[in-house]
């Protein structure tokens, strides 16, 4: 599993918003998206741009609501792309509405059946584990020890399932 914390994930579309904090400040080190050289740059290096259909593994996403250098619409997006382009997600063969549906485990599956012995990795049939958190703090996470702490113990649960862990 992994554990990915306020993660900055959509370096392209976060670059090109200058009414971001610290945007047009880091120009220098990650280019400047208006640039064509560095677009293309910037898209090589960027998470999201680069999701693609292939397994991942067990995924925990946080975000802040408060968080000024990575605003909690990245990670969500993050998230929805991966569940989007994961085949076992999404059932390929749209119905005639046109529209998409989630695939659903056949009655009697057991979901713990189909991880495929990779440590934390999943199996082509089954949809990709991604847990989000949207705090209210900002890009430090809780102010408190408290909400630290529970953050903290959300994230060592996740890992202790992803790893197979018995409960």
């Amino acid at each position: 599993g992994v554990v990915l914390e306020v993660p900055f994930v959509d370096a392209l579309t976060g670059m090109s918003d200058p009414s971001l904090p610290l945007t047009v400040h880091e120009f220098a080190e990650w280019g400047d998206p208006r640039d064509p050289e560095h677009e293309a740059n910037l898209r090589s290096l960027s998470p999201y741009e680069n999701v693609g259909s292939h397994r991942y593994p067990r995924i925990y996403l946080s975000c802040a609501l408060a968080d000024a250098r990575v605003p909690p619409w990245m990670p969500l997006k993050l998230a929805a792309r991966i569940r989007a382009r994961s085949p076992s997600y999404v059932d390929a063969s749209p119905p005639r509405t046109g529209v998409r549906r989630r695939r659903t485990l056949a009655a009697g599956a057991d979901r713990s059946s189909s991880n495929d012995g990779a440590e934390g990795g999943l199996s082509g049939a089954e949809p990709p584990c991604v847990v989000l958190h949207c705090a209210d703090g900002g890009h430090g996470g809780a102010s408190d020890w408290h909400g630290r702490s529970e953050e903290f113990a959300r994230q060592l649960a996740f890992l202790h399932k992803a790893v197979g862990l018995p409960t």
